[in-house]
């Protein structure tokens, strides 16, 4: 990964954990000047683990 992605997940970490990936981009948006598809962060959060796609949440 490069230092970017690694920075951005850095920061969901510490502020947005329990935010889904919509919420999440809006943050990272307004507050943060970054800018990425909500699609991109939603499949980096998949991958770190922050997020399961919604057939995969535990009941």
């Amino acid at each position: 990964m490069n230092k970017f992605i690694l920075q951005t997940l850095a920061l969901l970490h510490q502020q947005y954990e329990d935010f889904s990936p919509t919420l999440a981009h809006e943050k990272l948006s307004e507050l943060h000047d970054i800018h990425i598809s909500v699609e991109t962060l939603r499949q980096w959060m998949i991958v770190d683990g922050l997020w399961a796609p919604h057939n995969k949440h535990k009941p």
